[in-house]
């Protein structure tokens, strides 16, 4: 008689394998651990079966493809990106709140930012060109604050490199919050920011650009 391996997860059965929101929600859920811990190509049907603890049967009943799991992934991942910048208003002329609002977002939701920065090589042009759309938006908003920011310069900047640049610092405060969020923590990018903003911008010198810390709600 073969012996159950004791640390195998059970799997989770159920008559008709039907397809339910609370099963929906636990795949969605493997399949984003999946995608930032080994990348898209990673989530398979049988890896997110594995990972959910569900048979592959439920996995395929709930959602067909890898590519219809992974697009319910990125759409929550937007949504929950949103949400959490929604407490700073996108294009606010005021630099602090512009930025914290992309650092809120990163600090309340660093997996889910991190499946925008994942390499998109070998996987359906669906789900690229999904993932390049968020980026650009992204890049598109910080654009346009750029330009509020550099209005007096006397010098005409280089918008669009500026935006590249600005993003890819965002992105690398997301690996280190993931990798370690008690030592990177919000009010250590509060500081950074007030810091950043005071030491290269003359307008936060009359105090119009200072952080708010009050701003953020505590729901």
């Amino acid at each position: 008689m073969v012996e159950m391996n004791r640390t195998e997860r059970p799997r989770l059965r159920s008559a008709g394998r039907r397809s339910t929101p609370e099963r929906k929600e636990r795949i969605a859920e493997a399949a984003a651990d999946i995608a930032v811990e080994s990348g898209f190509a990673a989530v398979t049907m049988q890896s997110v079966a594995t990972r959910a603890g569900y048979i592959r049967p439920v996995v395929y009943d709930c959602y067909g493809s890898p590519d219809a799991i992974l697009h319910t992934v990125l759409e929550r991942a937007e949504t929950a990106l949103a949400a959490a910048r929604s407490e700073y208003e996108s294009g606010d002329s005021d630099s602090a709140r512009f930025v914290l609002g992309y650092l809120s977002a990163v600090h309340a939701r660093p997996r889910e930012w991190r499946l925008f920065t994942l390499s998109t090589v070998g996987v359906d042009d669906s789900i690229a060109n999904r993932v390049a759309a968020v980026r650009e938006g992204l890049r598109a908003d910080i654009a346009s604050w750029l330009v509020v920011l550099t209005a007096g310069l006397p010098e005409p900047a280089d918008i669009e490199a500026l935006s590249v640049l600005f993003l890819a610092g965002v992105d690398g405060i997301a690996a280190l919050v993931a990798a370690d969020p008690e030592q990177f923590d919000a009010s250590r990018s509060e500081r950074f920011v007030e810091f950043f903003l005071q030491n290269t911008h003359p307008a936060v010198a009359d105090g119009r650009m200072r952080v708010d810390r009050t701003a953020r709600t505590t729901d």
